[in-house]
């Protein structure tokens, strides 16, 4: 009877898992919306850009950690979000230098949300601080 009930909970835990990586984290991964926010001194306009981004990667090893999110495009004056989700059971790190203060750890099974300012154009590196994660890195591009 014991055996039953575990199995029965494992196949509940299946369907639940699976419900929720194609209806909630596949969708949320598509990326973000730019928005006009408020007013700034110059030119009057301030887009606001939320983006969530998961922690990818095998559980219980070093490697393969990776962004769900590895690109973004943006326009200059843009305040930008990272609402980024770590389900994993490893820390990782997060930094952009171009625009601080967005550098922040991310601590296993925790939500992290990372703000920060695209003030120039160009192409810019985001990527985790911490050694074993050379993988997860991700660009944005910063338009005019």
């Amino acid at each position: 009877m014991d055996k039953m009930l575990i199995f029965v909970i494992a196949i509940i835990a299946a369907v639940v898992l699976v419900f929720a990586t194609f209806f909630v984290i596949l969708p949320s991964m598509q990326g973000g919306d730019e928005e006009e926010g408020g007013g700034d001194e110059g030119d009057g306009t301030i887009l606001t850009a939320t983006y969530t981004v998961y922690v990818l990667g095998e559980n219980g090893t070093n490697s393969g950690w990776r962004w769900s999110l590895t690109s973004i495009t943006v326009s200059n004056n843009t305040r930008v979000t990272f609402h980024i989700i770590n389900n994993s059971t490893a820390a990782h790190g997060f930094m952009i230098r171009e625009f601080p203060p967005s550098q922040s750890s991310i601590y296993p099974n925790s939500i992290v949300d990372i703000f920060f300012t695209v003030n120039q154009v160009g192409t810019f590196s985001y990527y985790s601080t911490l050694l074993g994660d050379e993988e997860m890195v991700g660009t944005i591009e910063a338009t005019p």
